[in-house]
């Protein structure tokens, strides 16, 4: 994945403050763990009639996978 973390990453300000409220992590903090190579998948959306497009990121968190749509 390390084509992943050469990427630009940007994200809404305001899903990132929901992020932090609910998961305690903001997206700011899932990005820098990209950008330090803690992806573990990059998987399709399994629901593509509902979110095409869409894809999730999986990424180690303080030893526990966290998934990001994208």
């Amino acid at each position: 994945m390390n084509w992943l973390s050469e990427k630009e990453l940007e994200w809404d300000q305001q899903k990132s403050e929901l992020a932090k409220e609910k998961h305690r992590k903001s997206l700011e903090e899932v990005a820098l763990l990209i950008k330090a190579g803690k992806v573990k998948a990059f998987l399709k959306h399994h629901n593509q009639e509902k979110y095409p497009n869409q894809w999730l990121i999986v990424v180690n968190a303080d030893d526990y996978p966290w998934v990001v749509p994208c």
